[in-house]
């Protein structure tokens, strides 16, 4: 080499190496590779770093960019300072870099020249990562596909009913007490449960079939002026999921109050009481009846009830549940005493049941049962 070829060389190193050091680019397109390390350190606060060429990309990458985050995990780096950028061109602000690597690890495009992974590594990578990149791991509940009622003040308006003919036959067979206060309990209980607490209660002894005379008092009360919930047809048509009955009442009366309210046919012979088992509700014994019979896993049933004792019974089986609380026997402050003890999906109305019921179909109730 010349000793003129040599000083143009020297030159053009030390204006690289000077560019360099000043987050500049050299002025001259000729490139010359660093013979030795520079040791000398550099300033303080530079105003920009340079990346490998592997990291830098024009506007028009932006699938390139988003592949190179996913290789580091979607979260921005600065580089090992390389080789600097082709001449004239302006390193890349940290900044800027940042915004351009902060990408979804997953759902990228293929980097170019490489093949795309089979659909199945695809789907198995995008979990992953999906639960990685959160600090709470996603939980995936069961959607629920088979909706069961209560009778007695869900389907029909019929507890006003029974509970005015028990409180008159009682009265009637037993004029001396008051059983007034007494009768408000029997909301939610078996027949025979609830006389059962009364002999205990008030030290009586019920008559020879006082309990056949009870029941068939109510189905004649229920024969003249028994009445479906308004819109109860009509949502449970909407909702379109196969519905059961499950009640504490007698299976003949069940039968009976459906038929009277022209709800037969939606429910066939999907219709269960609690004399089917050996304990009522509250207990989840005829819930658990009805799933096995239905061949149904109870936590994919949806329960819509209106008492206590018929919302603890469906709880204990595994079932979420629906609060219903506008039948007439209700309440005011009803509602309240049920969000007072955890319950937190109540309705008033039956047309609210169609979308309440198909948030629980598309898993959105989770893992609150109530």
């Amino acid at each position: 080499m010349t000793p003129a070829a040599a000083a143009a060389a020297c030159g053009q190193h030390r204006r690289w190496r000077t560019a360099s050091r000043h987050g500049g680019s050299a002025c001259s397109s000729t490139r010359i590779p660093f013979t030795h390390a520079d040791t000398r350190p550099k300033p303080p606060a530079a105003a920009a770093v340079h990346l490998p060429r592997s990291r830098i990309w024009p506007a028009s990458r932006p699938a390139l960019r988003g592949r190179a985050a996913s290789r580091h995990g979607g979260l921005a780096c600065a580089a090992t300072p390389g080789p600097p950028p082709h001449a004239g061109t302006q390193p890349t602000p940290l900044a800027a870099v940042a915004n351009h690597l902060h990408r979804s690890r997953i759902c990228q495009p293929h980097a170019a020249g490489t093949s795309p992974k089979p659909a199945g590594r695809i789907a198995k990578t995008r979990i992953m990562a999906a639960r990685s990149a959160s600090p709470t791991p996603r939980l995936f509940f069961i959607m629920l596909d088979h909706l069961i009622c209560d009778c007695d003040g869900v389907l029909v308006d019929s507890e006003v009913i029974a509970d005015r003919v028990l409180f008159d036959t009682l009265s009637a067979t037993f004029p001396h007490l008051d059983f007034e206060d007494a009768a408000k309990s029997a909301f939610g209980q078996q027949t025979s449960r609830f006389l059962a607490g009364l002999e205990a209660r008030f030290g009586i002894r019920m008559p020879e079939n006082f309990i056949e005379t009870v029941e068939h008092n109510i189905e004649t009360g229920l024969a003249q002026s028994l009445a479906p919930i308004t819109g109860v047809r009509d949502a449970l048509m909407q909702v379109g999921l196969p519905a059961a009955v499950v009640s504490n009442s007698r299976l003949v009366r069940v039968r009976s109050s459906l038929k009277r309210a022209a709800l037969t046919e939606i429910f066939g012979d999907r219709v269960f009481s609690s004399e089917q088992v050996a304990r009522p509700k509250p207990y989840p014994d005829v819930y658990l009846h009805a799933a096995q019979t239905l061949g149904v896993e109870p936590t994919r049933c949806v329960v819509v009830e209106d008492s206590v004792s018929g919302l603890n019974a469906a709880r204990a089986a595994g079932m979420k549940t629906i609060a219903f609380v506008g039948a007439s026997h209700i309440p005011d402050n009803y509602a309240d005493a049920l969000r007072a003890m955890g319950i937190t999906r109540i309705m008033r109305r039956m047309d609210e049941l169609p979308a309440l019921v198909a948030a629980g179909v598309r898993g959105e109730f989770g893992d609150v049962q109530s």
